[in-house]
């Protein structure tokens, strides 16, 4: 009898294609077939139109968490990684995430999230970031330029004086270095070229904007992440979870905001190891009175810039106020996913005090003067 390993069959070209009739009658695809399509959009035998039709005909149909699985596998099996530095002390080889370390700090947050709501408010999760890293939580955040909005992360940070143009390697000792890193998604996913034009041409929303928060390229072992429905709360949880994410809160707020809101209540899928469960969010029960949307807007590239600088400065006016309630509420929501705070009221505190003593400020700084280094400009 031959010992021989069978060779595994070939990628299917055509598998995009044969997957319509599926699609078309309503009917779910299995995360192995959605990898494969994943796979053929990725090495380019997919054409625009193509991309552009079966993306339409998934989001007619809904995604579903085993198709999210799959194109997740695919995206993160692409990415060009980013190894930050930990003391192992539990192996998580086998799940691709990060190594659980001690202590908590050496633990990875990410803040990303999908984008896509349309409300127009400012940088939010962006501003939850530095935050939260100047309380002592490693940030690995997932980011990208805008899509639909006037001002994506990416955006906002450029303006602020940030370097967007790190290499992986420097992006990994920004964390090892800084405690911070925004993972700029071009200079990390490639092969996302063949899909990009189709979603700045379609201009709706697609299982593309919905994979950014799955496909952390750090690993990061927990996350507060933001989603522009309530159906996907628990989906996104169900995937987190099912990949190997530690804890997670995936937050979508009832007036729209892919962000724990200050307007309504918060729709909530938590992740505890392989345990999910949904829950719902007042902010007035954390102390944070409730606002307007208006109050939470944000707007133009500088404007934006200069709301940051307002939240993170403290003293200036306009310091106080719902700007900066909504991000203390992230951020108290991350820093207790993320294990620095017992529970979200003592992360609220933390939070504050963080921007009160002018260590989140400072850790913004910090992070500027580290990517403009010469060094790390020219690290490959």
């Amino acid at each position: 009898m031959s010992t021989t390993t069978p060779t595994p069959p070939a990628l299917n070209p055509d598998r995009l294609f044969e997957a319509m009739p599926t699609l078309f009658a309503r009917k779910d695809l299995t995360r192995e077939q959605a990898r494969d399509i994943m796979e053929e959009i990725f090495a380019g035998k997919a054409s625009g139109m193509q991309i552009a039709m079966f993306v339409t005909a998934l989001r007619m149909k809904g995604e579903v968490t085993e198709e999210l699985i799959g194109f997740v596998q695919a995206v993160r099996a692409h990415a060009a990684p980013v190894r930050a530095h930990v003391k192992v002390t539990q192996d998580m080889s086998d799940t691709g995430r990060e190594s659980l370390a001690e202590p908590w700090n050496n633990d990875m947050l990410d803040t990303c999230g999908t984008g896509g709501d349309v409300s127009g408010t400012f940088n939010i999760s962006t501003v939850v970031a530095f935050v939260v890293a100047a309380a002592g939580v490693r940030i690995a955040k997932h980011s990208n330029r805008s899509i639909s909005s006037k001002c994506g992360s990416v955006d906002v940070i450029e303006a602020i004086g940030i370097n967007v143009g790190l290499s992986p390697a420097a992006m990994s000792a920004a964390i090892d270095e800084v405690g911070i890193s925004f993972l700029i998604a071009p200079s990390l996913h490639a092969a996302w070229k063949y899909a990009q034009p189709v979603r700045r041409d379609i201009k709706i929303r697609t299982v593309f904007n919905m994979l950014g928060p799955l496909c952390n390229p750090a690993g990061a072992a927990s996350q507060l992440s933001g989603v522009y429905e309530p159906r996907m709360t628990g989906m996104h949880a169900r995937v987190l979870a099912e990949l190997g994410t530690r804890r997670a809160f995936v937050v979508h707020g009832l007036d729209g905001l892919d962000e724990i809101t200050t307007t309504a209540e918060t729709q909530i899928g938590e992740v505890n190891g392989k345990e999910v469960k949904e829950w719902r969010l007042k902010p007035e029960d954390y102390g944070i009175a409730r606002t307007k949307m208006s109050d939470l807007l944000g707007g133009e590239i500088g404007e934006n810039v200069a709301i940051i600088h307002a939240i993170l400065n403290p003293g200036l006016d306009g310091e106080k106020g719902p700007k900066r309630d909504i991000v203390l509420l992230n951020a108290g929501a991350a820093l207790a996913v993320a294990g620095r705070a017992p529970d979200i009221n003592a992360g609220i505190a933390l939070a504050a005090q963080t921007i009160d003593s002018g260590a989140a400020k400072k850790k913004l700084a910090d992070y500027i003067a580290f990517t403009n280094r010469a060094d790390i400009v020219a690290m490959k």
